[in-house]
């Protein structure tokens, strides 16, 4: 499997199964996240609401190592996770996040990464 097909199926496959999570174990979800990454309160509508979106955009990442050819379905779904990395990279240059290496490395890369293996080239596609 070349390494954007393996790319895309980790990262669909982690952020479909973190959106599943969200769903599923809202309080639970929050209560292990909180540990890392400082959350205020537990609202559940927002995160199930980002839970849908995290399952819809991994969904959309595997679509494309299933079936490369399919990459407009990874992309169409990349909106979500391209601005949600954003955000968190904003934050850091803003100084409003205060773990940069856990921000980076569990939104900012994975987004790049997703990013990458979703996006058509002549060599990959």
């Amino acid at each position: 499997m070349m390494g954007w097909r393996l790319a895309a199926a980790v990262c669909g496959a982690l952020g479909a199964l973190n959106g599943a999570v969200m769903l599923l174990a809202g309080p639970a979800w929050h209560a292990g996240v909180s540990g890392l990454v400082p959350l205020d309160h537990y609202h559940e509508h927002v995160i199930a609401d980002l839970g849908a979106a995290f399952v819809g955009a991994g969904l959309g990442l595997f679509v494309r190592a299933w079936r490369p050819r399919w990459w407009p379905v990874a992309v169409a779904t990349l909106g979500f996770i391209a601005l949600h990395g954003i955000v968190h990279l904003s934050g850091i240059s803003g100084g409003h996040m205060h773990d940069s290496v856990a921000n980076l490395s569990l939104f900012a890369i994975p987004a790049a990464l997703a990013i990458w293996a979703a996006l058509p080239m002549s060599a990959k596609a």
